[in-house]
């Protein structure tokens, strides 16, 4: 746009944006549409056919621009449209031909409450063809799903091939690579008591033989949780392990009961819960129960550390900062007040650099005084937040669900998309899904979905933003409890901006880089997202970050990937419009993660490390090391040495209860302890357990009393040989002199046969 003769060279130097209002259609208000980080606002209103020229702090200009046209502007030309700049029009439209055909058989009717939370979807790559596959959950009598990509956005389903098309009110799918080996494995959670599931990823190519293995019960994932609703992986410790996080409504648990929210991956496909130890559970039970939907790690506090961020009912959210060894609840309840926090969405909506966060909830629904609707939380930059959403404009979302905040417009910032419904209630039955369009100022613009072909009055549950058809815009699948049930809408707006899709290559275990913090910045200012450890409710997006660019041509892109040495990569981009991979520095090494225990490290293959078991907790001793791959030197000895292969690879050291083989204790003591590791490992049951203690007891003491030799008087046994109240004969031992190994191993005998009893 010329703006020769309405300013002098020097004022025209000075600008640095000069932009039409949001969509160049006529609107009572023009804004800034682009500035840099943290620049001072400057905003205003003027009448239709005007521009405002922003600079750092003060408008320099209004540029008018008269039509040479009646006074009722009824021309059809438009010069707040210009030959550079056309504005954008949004348009989605359902596809007919996408291939989701899976429909939800049972009525609502017929469903309870927790059965109508169901209905999410992971989304990711898991068969490595660069395009985005779908794991869809279903019902008791509409099988699971995995949708394969033919990359152009059509999908076929190969669930019963592959053996993952399980028959249960299915929650929560996470795609997530937990054993370093570059592929996509996948949780999936479910409700009231049916099954779920850990699944590692077996596919090789196009081998026949290729499936998902179920791994639950090898992993240690044992939940005594009812419900698990939505599940997501993320790095929590960064040690280059995947770690699961899970949440559960409406399990009944007392004050400190463990929540089993955060389990974390020790190696070799092994998990244990941390959330107790964590300082989680302690502050996510209110009422007795638990109440929380929709997780989220990032690091909100700027520390490179990974904060934890739970949407939950009955006004539960909570917020959790990480230091390192614990997560200290920071909930401020002034601030976070969403009455029903249902889904939720992380990202710098304000671009100040900084992760906000959106929360869905109820809109409207008096109870006890009027319901007000979603919240959207701003980051203060230090992992504290205020409240914004009455300025932003995004309360009013019905009964909201799954969430996403991406740039729909490439326009260089995040717009909001959700879906809700709730079928008991008449008011919340048919309501359409919620686009919120971000104006640049702070505040959000509502959309009429239909205006812009998003034809849904579903019950929306969860919910996918990706590019599906790979044509560079995000597209949208709403997943609804009823019919229509998967919905694919394809993007097919006009006069987007340019964008980038950022992938990652980690280095380790970290094979896409889960966490790590990517910046984008042009000539239009600086944008951020964070690679996975994110949740919509019930459901993911891909493992790849996009960005919307506006009219930038040239962008340069740093990662911070979340490894201990906090290593950064750096690429400058020459052409938009493209999908980028960004490798680890260190990418072409080995990573050899050595759990509870020292020797971690970048190595090559076959290279001979040295490995060291951490000392044990009070009452606990060294067993010995389990590998996954490679060669142990001596896997009993505590200090030794690893071969690595070439491979990732996970050592574990082993700890058991009790004193060590090599500690001056008697053989009684030594299966005792053997007798109380297995009652750690049974059920409650003290009249079993008491009973078994003094079984073993009474024939450690008749098998030592029969044998020795030494004492005077001779010890009399007290089975062994008598009459009453049974008859237990006793063969006569006196002719025969037994060492202290004879006895040893006689206790031992005894002991070992009543155990295994």
């Amino acid at each position: 746009m010329c703006l020769q003769g309405l300013l002098p060279p020097q004022e025209l130097r000075s600008i640095d944006f000069l932009v039409p209002s949001k969509r160049g259609l006529p609107s009572p208000k023009f804004i800034c549409r682009r500035r840099p980080p943290r620049m001072t606002q400057v905003c205003a209103s003027f009448s239709f056919r005007q521009y405002v020229i922003c600079a750092a702090s003060t408008i320099l200009a209004i540029a008018t621009f008269n039509v040479l046209a009646s006074p009722n502007n009824t021309d059809s030309s438009d010069a707040s449209t210009t030959e550079d700049e056309e504005a954008t029009v949004l348009r989605f439209e359902a596809a007919t031909d996408s291939g989701l055909s899976r429909q939800v058989i049972t009525p609502h009717s017929d469903m309870t409450v927790l059965q109508q939370f169901t209905g999410g979807v992971a989304a990711g790559d898991f068969d490595n063809d660069g395009d985005v596959d779908l794991y869809v959950v279903g019902t008791d009598d509409a099988p699971n799903a995995l949708y394969v990509n033919d990359g152009t956005g059509k999908f076929h389903d190969i669930a019963s091939e592959v053996g993952v098309n399980f028959l249960h009110w299915g929650s929560g799918p996470a795609f997530g690579d937990i054993d370093g080996d570059g592929d996509l494995d996948l949780f999936v959670g479910a409700v009231e008591g049916d099954p779920y599931y850990l699944l590692e990823n077996r596919f090789i190519g196009n081998d026949a033989e290729s499936k998902f293995v179920d791994i639950t019960d090898e992993a240690g994932l044992q939940m005594h949780s009812d419900s698990t609703v939505s599940g997501s992986f993320a790095d929590y410790d960064q040690d280059g392990l995947l770690d699961l996080l899970l949440t559960h409504w409406g399990d009944r648990r007392q004050q400190n009961n463990d929540t089993e929210t955060l389990w974390r991956n020790e190696g070799g496909s092994l998990f244990s819960n941390m959330s107790t130890d964590l300082d989680i559970s302690s502050s996510l039970v209110e009422e007795g129960v638990e109440l929380t939907l929709t997780q989220n790690l990032f690091d909100i506090s700027g520390d490179g550390l990974p904060d934890l961020l739970i949407a939950a009912d009955s006004n539960e959210s909570q917020t959790f900062i990480y230091n390192g060894s614990s997560y200290v609840i920071s909930t401020d309840r002034r601030v976070i007040k969403d009455q029903s926090g249902m889904g939720a969405a992380v990202g710098d909506y304000d671009n100040d650099g900084d992760f906000d966060w959106f929360v869905t909830s109820i809109y409207d629904l008096h109870v006890g005084g009027s319901s007000f609707g979603n919240r959207l939380y701003q980051n203060n930059g230090q992992g504290f937040f205020v409240d914004v959403t009455d300025d932003a404009g995004v309360a009013d979302g019905n009964w909201g669900w799954g969430a996403c905040m991406k740039d729909f417009d490439h326009d260089g910032d995040l717009d909001i998309f959700h879906v809700n419904g709730w079928d008991d209630w008449e008011e919340y039955r048919f309501q359409p899904s919620r686009f919120f369009e971000n104006q640049g100022d702070g505040s959000f613009n509502m959309i009429d979905v239909f205006d812009i072909g998003i034809i849904d009055r579903g019950q929306g549950r969860g919910l996918a933003c990706f590019d599906a058809d790979r044509d560079g815009d995000i597209d949208i699948l709403v997943v609804n409890l009823n019919t229509p049930h998967l919905v694919l809408y394809r993007n097919h707006s006009t006069n987007l901006g340019n964008y980038v899709v950022v992938k990652l290559k980690g280095a380790g275990s970290n094979k896409y880089g889960v966490g790590a913090l990517v910046t984008l910045t042009t000539t239009e200012g600086t944008q951020i997202r964070q690679m996975g450890a994110s949740n919509n409710f019930a459901s993911h997006n891909p493992l790849e970050v996009h960005f919307g660019l506006g009219s930038a041509t040239t962008a340069a892109v740093t990662v911070e990937w979340r490894d201990q040495a906090r290593t950064t990569s750096e690429l400058s981009i020459t052409e938009v419009n493209q999908i980028y991979t960004i490798e680890h520095p260190t990418q072409g090494g080995l990573q050899l993660s050595v759990q509870f225990g020292d020797g971690d490290g970048i190595y090559s293959a076959g290279d001979v490390v040295e490995i060291a078991a951490s000392e044990p907790a009070e009452g606990y001793h060294f067993s010995h090391w389990v590998v996954s791959g490679g060669v142990i030197g001596d896997r009993y000895a505590t200090v030794t040495t690893f071969e690595m292969p070439a491979s990732v690879a996970t050592v574990t050291a082993y700890f058991l209860p009790g004193a060590s083989p090599t500690a001056d204790v008697s053989v009684a003591r030594r299966w005792n302890e053997v007798l109380l590791a297995a009652i750690r490992n049974d059920y409650a049951r003290p009249t079993v357990h008491a009973r078994n203690l003094f079984h073993v007891s009474a024939a450690q003491y008749d098998a030592w009393a029969a044998l020795v030799r030494t004492l005077d008087p001779k010890p009399r046994p007290w089975l062994l040989g008598g009459q009453d109240p049974i008859e237990c004969p006793l063969e006569d031992l006196s002719p025969f002199d037994f060492a202290e190994t004879d006895i040893e191993a006689a206790l031992s005998y005894a002991s070992f046969r009543l155990i295994r009893h």
